[in-house]
């Protein structure tokens, strides 16, 4: 239900903020509750991915990477809200926002 590995390292792409343990793309507005703003080339490993199935909401998956870089290092985030998702419930990964980091797994 997604493209994302565990174990693989990514490189984060856009500034994102980090609320709640999500990361949001920074178009969208300020969170009340925003924990800040992880900056480009912040490092994430993928630990799990997690696939929901609820008759009321449908299929969904979460993808919660550790943070390896930086001031958050240590925390885990669900990069699922700056991912594509398809209607079936799958995670895609958004290029334009995490890259694979060649050669790099943990």
């Amino acid at each position: 239900m997604t493209d994302f590995i565990v174990g693989q390292v990514y490189s984060l792409q856009k500034a994102v903020w980090l609320s709640h343990g999500n990361l949001m793309t920074l178009r969208d507005k300020e969170p009340h509750d925003s924990q800040g703003v992880m900056a480009p080339g912040a490092r994430l490993a993928v630990r799990k991915v997690v696939v929901h199935r609820s008759p009321e909401i449908g299929t969904y998956t979460d993808v919660f990477a550790e943070v390896l870089t930086g001031q958050h290092k240590g925390k885990t985030v669900n990069v699922g809200v700056i991912s594509k998702i398809s209607k079936t419930g799958y995670t895609k990964r958004d290029p334009e926002m995490l890259e694979p980091v060649s050669n790099e797994s943990k």
